[in-house]
C-alpha cells in the first residue's frame, strides 16, 4: 500500500532517525503531509523518498487520478527544497513506453533526478497491458541509441 497513508509514518521516521537509521519511503508522491515532510527534513541526509511516476500528465492522471501528476511534481519540489534525496521510478508498459526517454530528460533537467525504470511484462495489472515483444524490442533499441548518444 501507499506508505504515506500510514498515520504512524512520521513517528516511524523520527524513531529511525533518532537511531541514525535512514528511512527509504516508496510513494506515489501525492499524500505527503507537513508532518512527514517535517520529519524527513530533520535528517535529510539520512532519508530518501522514491516517487512512482507513470508518464507525463495525461498518462499519469489516467492511472492515478486527475490532478495527481501536478501534486506529485509539487511534492517532489518540496522534498528537494528540504534537502531530502528523491528518486523516481517508472513502470514501463504498453501505454507509456514512448514517454520514458523524454520524461527521463525532463526529470533530470527540472529536478536533477534520474528516472529509473521497470518493465511490466506480466498480466497482473488490469488498467494497462504489458509491453508486447515488438514494442519491447523497439524500446530497447531506442535505449541503446540514447546511451550511445550520451557517451559520445
Amino acid at each position: 500500500g501507499e506508505a504515506t497513508l500510514n498515520p504512524d509514518l512520521p513517528k516511524m521516521i523520527r524513531f529511525l532517525n533518532q537511531r541514525e537509521i535512514g528511512a527509504v519511503i516508496p510513494t506515489n508522491g501525492i499524500y505527503l503531509t507537513d508532518k512527514i515532510l517535517y520529519e524527513l527534513s530533520q535528517r535529510p541526509l539520512l532519508n530518501k523518498v522514491q516517487v512512482s511516476i507513470d508518464g507525463f500528465e495525461s498518462t499519469h492522471d489516467f492511472l492515478r487520478g486527475a490532478g495527481s501528476y501536478k501534486k506529485t511534481l509539487s511534492n517532489i519540489r518540496l522534498l528537494k527544497d528540504t534537502g531530502v534525496e528523491v528518486s523516481a521510478n517508472m513502470v514501463i508498459h504498453d501505454g507509456n513506453y514512448e514517454e520514458y526517454i523524454p520524461l527521463r530528460k525532463y526529470f533530470w533537467n527540472e529536478y536533477g533526478i534520474t528516472l529509473g525504470r521497470m518493465l511490466y511484462t506480466s498480466q497482473n495489472i488490469t488498467s494497462v497491458s504489458p509491453i508486447n515483444e515488438c514494442r519491447l524490442k523497439e524500446f530497447s533499441e531506442k535505449r541503446k541509441l540514447q546511451a550511445k548518444k550520451n557517451w559520445n
